[in-house]
């Protein structure tokens, strides 16, 4: 005899994204989109492959000097600062072995 009563594996969960995805989420490697790693010698390569993803990401304010962060106490900081974090390891990620002494303790992308 059949039921009316449905079971919660005949309707699959609704996903309703509210916020944006976390770049996190987005490029969870991004040794898979810079297949090299920077040195003395490839600058031009490496950015050339860098600043799309930057572009892409609205990120290249985190590397402009002009450009000024939010105050800490500011509604915007803590987004920005997740931004400046995962860019920072972007570039860490992405660093040859002899440019690493180079931004050792470096704790901002500012």
């Amino acid at each position: 005899m059949a039921t009316n009563s449905s079971s919660t594996s005949d309707n699959p969960p609704t996903i309703k994204h509210n916020t944006p995805i976390p770049l996190q989420l987005v490029i969870s490697n991004i040794t898979n989109l810079i297949p090299i790693k920077l040195t003395s010698h490839n600058n031009l390569l490496w950015r050339s492959l860098f600043e799309p993803i930057l572009r892409a990401h609205n990120l290249m304010n985190h590397l402009d000097v002009s450009f000024e962060p939010p105050l800490p106490a500011h509604p915007t900081y803590q987004s920005w600062f997740e931004k400046d974090q995962m860019l920072l390891a972007w570039i860490n990620g992405t660093l040859g072995e002899s440019t690493l002494p180079y931004v050792a303790g470096v704790q901002t992308t500012k």
